[in-house]
């Protein structure tokens, strides 16, 4: 079976951005991916040690967050709240260029109406 981070594309899917707080030993991303036949980005986080594969869980699309129409204030916080996480937070760059591609997304859907 496919995995949704190793092989994205058998989903139609590309990752566009990739974020990772790991220290040795471990993994804890957060992805956006997206899919270029009609411009839809998805989301996830998952973590773990170096043991599993990540996403291997993932069974498909239905497992990964769609940016929906007027929810970008619930995804903004989603994400925020995973760079603040029991981890550690991120640069407050890599913060706002996660908060940037979800804003954009927005930005795009609102030009198309």
């Amino acid at each position: 079976m496919s995995n949704i981070y190793s092989n994205p594309e058998d989903f139609g899917l590309v990752i566009l951005k990739e974020f990772d707080l790991a220290e040795e030993y471990e993994f804890h991303k957060f992805v956006f991916w997206g899919r270029p036949a009609d411009g839809q980005i998805f989301y996830a986080s998952d973590g773990g040690c170096s043991c599993p594969t990540p996403f291997e869980d993932y069974e498909g699309l239905d497992s990964l967050t769609r940016l929906g129409d007027g929810e970008q204030e619930r995804h903004e916080a989603a994400f925020k709240t995973w760079a603040a996480g029991e981890y550690r937070e991120i640069e407050a760059g890599e913060l706002l260029e996660g908060v940037k591609i979800i804003g954009d997304y927005y930005r795009e859907k609102e030009k198309k109406r």
